[in-house]
């Protein structure tokens, strides 16, 4: 172990929960106050470069978004759906500076449209992106390590054998912890600057040449996660393969309920989308690792349970 590392350990060690909770509360009142991304950054890597972060390789899995459209005016190209270019990012997002765009997406298609704040009518396309054929993501979770990271109940183990006593492990789990809340902090239109803190957390993570991305929970569905993409990243290792047309028919922070009303067709080579006859769509066949395969037209989660439920007591 370097030097630099058992020093990081050293602190981590000694450091109380008050003294770490002040940190975490000091960079949101700078961040609020109007700090750089910058500034945070350098006192966000003091406090987290000793952590233990692990990157997690993923080979197959769908992630999904969602986008705001005119009613029966559907995009008409995949770029439409992908990062926006740099002149259209024109203030600080969770993870991403102005002009800096980052590929938001949901780990389930659900999570994309409550994550998009549909109200009942509007319309919205839902992208379903996929991993291309050999290659695999090395994404890293932000968040508490027991809830949301792939990591085993030897991680403490795995801390000791780095030289953290208990009170360093609990420590680093409660960064992971605090450090996964501010990505799901509520930020009030017009108070983007509170990105700040989020922003240069997100940088600290993708400054390792070998991650790809960031795992988060999501604050509008908290069992699901929303993941956040490097744009060089993204352009070499995923696909959109389906779109689908959805209106809203209602909404609540519960639950969300929706129509199909397009699918792509077929996507071509230079990006054009070819939308189905709307009066005569296929199957949905969405995946959702919550409700299983969704088939159009949507149903609602409750929906979806009753149903399953009627299904077991006739078998």
């Amino acid at each position: 172990m370097t030097a630099e590392k058992n020093a990081f350990v050293t602190v981590l060690n000694n450091l109380t929960v008050r003294e770490i909770t002040d940190r975490f509360h000091h960079w949101y009142q700078a961040a609020h106050a109007g700090t750089s991304v910058d500034e945070l950054l350098v006192s966000i890597r003091t406090l987290c470069a000793g952590c233990f972060f692990q990157t997690v390789k993923v080979s197959r899995e769908v992630f999904f978004r969602a986008r705001r459209c005119a009613p029966s005016q559907y995009f008409e190209s995949t770029a439409d759906l992908w990062y926006p270019p740099p002149h259209a990012v024109t203030a600080f997002g969770r993870a991403n500076r102005a002009t800096s765009p980052m590929l938001y997406l949901a780990q389930d298609g659900r999570t994309a449209l409550f994550e998009s704040r549909l109200s009942p009518g509007e319309h919205v396309v839902v992208a379903e992106i996929t991993i291309r054929k050999d290659c695999s993501l090395n994404l890293q979770y932000v968040g508490a390590i027991k809830k949301f990271a792939a990591i085993d109940a030897s991680h403490a183990v795995t801390l000791k054998g780095q030289g953290f006593d208990a009170n360093g492990v609990s420590n680093v789990e409660l960064i992971h912890r605090f450090l996964g809340e501010e990505f799901m902090r509520e930020v009030a239109p017009g108070n983007e600057q509170d990105y700040a803190v989020s922003v240069a957390i997100a940088e600290f993570f993708l400054s390792y040449p070998e991650s790809d991305g960031l795992v988060f929970p999501s604050k509008k569905s908290p069992n699901d996660f929303n993941v956040v993409f490097k744009p060089d990243a993204a352009d070499r290792k995923l696909v959109i393969t389906k779109c689908v047309g959805l209106e809203i028919a209602d909404s609540t922070p519960r639950d969300i309920g929706f129509r199909y009303r397009n699918a792509s067709k077929e996507l071509r080579n230079d990006g054009t989308i070819v939308w189905h006859n709307e009066a005569n769509l296929p199957e949905l066949g969405w995946k959702s690792g919550a409700t299983g395969v969704l088939r159009g037209p949507f149903r609602t989660a409750e929906q979806v349970k009753r149903q399953m439920t009627g299904e077991r007591s006739h078998q």
